[in-house]
């Protein structure tokens, strides 16, 4: 099983809000915000399992747009900046900012490191 990390306020994202403005009839109803977010969610997902690059060979907008279970977003993805479709397949730009082995275990290490300085008692000041 994989997992990719996420943003505990992503739906608060002004990508996601353009996002949903875009696809949603009401784009600021909590319900669509909510469904645009599990979108992206879903294609992150996708694509974390399925490259280790950000390049998807062979791999069309429609193809995202059916992973995601909703017509437009690849579109919309394009607009904002997350995607840009080449001659051979789509490219996921800072893939690797979230994404594939490094980055979690260098996202894992900064919460060790963290998690290490919350449990330090504070250091005293010597005075001269």
């Amino acid at each position: 099983m994989a997992w990719i990390p996420c943003d505990t306020c992503l739906w608060e994202k002004g990508k996601v809000a353009r996002i949903a403005r875009r696809l949603m009839p009401t784009p600021s109803h909590p319900f669509n915000i909510l469904l645009i977010s599990g979108a992206c969610l879903r294609v992150w997902a996708w694509v974390d399992a399925n490259t280790e690059t950000g390049r998807f060979q062979g791999v069309t907008t429609a193809d995202l747009d059916f992973q995601a279970w909703l017509p437009g977003l690849a579109d919309a993805w394009i607009e904002v900046g997350w995607l840009v479709v080449e001659d051979d397949g789509l490219v996921f730009p800072n893939f690797d900012r979230y994404n594939g082995n490094t980055s979690k275990a260098r996202l894992n290490g900064a919460k060790r490191s963290a998690k290490f300085r919350r449990k330090q008692p504070p250091q005293q000041e010597l005075s001269a």
